[in-house]
């Protein structure tokens, strides 16, 4: 896993501002990156509850012996939310 400093939500604003145009992340005022983390916010709200192929995904959903770890199951899970869209 490569080390990243930034936090989750704060990789999801960036993502949701590069999405719409947004240019650079540094020079947008406080007020509009504290829009864009407050939508991230509530996407990642949306997906705590996982769907079944979330489930599947992160073998969450059976009898098995090894489920993985965290760092190999979040990514699986997310993969699947995505493939799901």
């Amino acid at each position: 896993m490569t080390e990243n400093t930034q936090t989750p939500l704060e990789r999801a604003a960036r993502a949701l501002f590069w999405s719409r145009g947004g240019g650079n992340w540094s020079q947008a005022s406080q007020i509009e990156k504290d829009g864009w983390i407050t939508s991230a916010r509530s996407a990642i709200e949306e997906i705590r509850e996982p769907s079944e192929a979330m489930l599947n995904a992160g073998n969450l959903t059976g009898d098995y012996e090894y489920y993985g770890s965290p760092e190999e199951q979040w990514p699986a899970m997310i993969d699947a939310a995505l493939g799901e869209g």
